[in-house]
């Protein structure tokens, strides 16, 4: 593990040298103001951006700290220098994803380093349920994922709404696959369930209008949970992640894979959502064998959502539990053919995760 994210460490470093320059000029700094800023000569700025030295992980500490600085206060710059630094076209890119963790290559790196879960599972109360620190963690730390069965729970929107507030000060967003979207749409034909997909749907279009969910998929992924499966196996490496599901059978498949041996990882982390729209958590397969229905998830054991008939087409928000300005759902989007918007445009390849 230790040493796996070493390596991981050095390949962020690596692409950062290589688009060192381009983002020193998009900032508009010559060498010698860089130079002052980090505290070293201009013949050491310029050996690092023409590749004659290897950069070190204090050097790369020093200008990460002064390009987070930059974004911190030139804000509308940030896609340009993420789409400079993530977009250079270098093999070392697809070790970890991305140089950034919400507006920050600071915080990135700190999240290559073990023992963030534990501190998010050390202090949650009796019942699992996250605060809010350790709300902000989560999101801060984890690549979150829902599954279909989140998006059917009589609480989703209170927890969405909840949720928002995070991810839009954080600049983060929740990743759905693209099968848990077609299977919510099949289930708009489903007599039993309708109601339920139809909201499902809503809610779906709302996040995306706030910018809070990403929809990534390609057209030959299996079902939705052998993908989330694999993608966790491939990427637990790398990231922190962190499933949210209503389903107790496949909350305890993920849980199985903190335990495989042949792949080192970060532990996933495995919550629902809880009566109140809050955040609670299967602490281990066996809290997820044996949680109580009454005090967790409205629905029966095997997870389908299908089963939960509730037929309230009425989308309700109460704004005690919310942390900041998001506003109340609009319930008046157009679900004709309860399509999602622009499902196809939000194709993204699982490598650039």
């Amino acid at each position: 593990m230790i040493d796996y994210l070493w390596e991981t460490r050095q390949a962020l470093i690596e692409n950062f040298q290589i688009s060192m320059k381009s983002i020193r000029l998009l900032m508009g700094y010559s060498i010698i103001e860089l130079a002052e800023y980090v505290g070293v000569t201009r013949q050491t700025i310029n050996n690092l951006e023409s590749g004659k030295s290897k950069m070190s992980v204090m050097q790369f500490l020093s200008i990460a700290a002064v390009v987070d600085n930059y974004i911190a206060l030139n804000g509308n710059m940030y896609q340009a220098i993420e789409t400079v630094l993530d977009g250079n076209k270098q093999k070392s890119v697809s070790s970890f994803g991305t140089s950034f963790s919400g507006f920050s290559l600071l915080k990135r790196w700190f999240l290559l380093f073990d023992g963030t879960e534990a501190k998010i599972l050390t202090h949650s109360d009796s019942e699992g349920v996250l605060n809010d620190i350790q709300m902000r963690q989560m999101v801060r730390g984890y690549k979150i994922f829902l599954d279909d069965t989140a998006l059917f729970s009589d609480n989703t929107e209170d927890f969405i709404k909840f949720l928002a507030n995070y991810l839009i000060s954080e600049n983060e967003k929740v990743i759905i696959t693209l099968r848990a979207v077609e299977r919510i749409q099949e289930r708009t034909q489903d007599l039993t369930c309708s109601h339920q997909a139809v909201k499902a749907l809503r809610l779906l279009n709302w996040m995306q209008q706030k910018n809070i969910v990403q929809i990534r998929g390609e057209e030959n992924d299996s079902n939705h949970h052998d993908t989330i499966l694999s993608v966790f196996l491939k990427f637990r490496g790398t990231y922190r992640l962190c499933l949210i599901t209503q389903d107790k059978t496949f909350a305890n498949e993920v849980l199985r894979l903190n335990e495989t041996r042949d792949s080192e990882g970060f532990d996933i982390l495995i919550g629902y959502i809880s009566e109140g729209g809050r955040l609670s958590m299967y602490e281990s397969r066996e809290r997820a064998q044996n949680v109580d229905n009454d005090k967790s998830i409205n629905q029966e054991d095997n997870g389908d959502p299908a089963l939960n008939t509730n037929t309230d087409e009425t989308l309700v928000l109460d704004g005690a539990n919310t942390v900041g300005k998001v506003d109340e759902l609009d319930t008046k989007f157009d679900v004709t053919g309860t399509q999602v918007d622009s499902v196809q445009n939000d194709l993204t390849d699982w490598e650039y995760l």
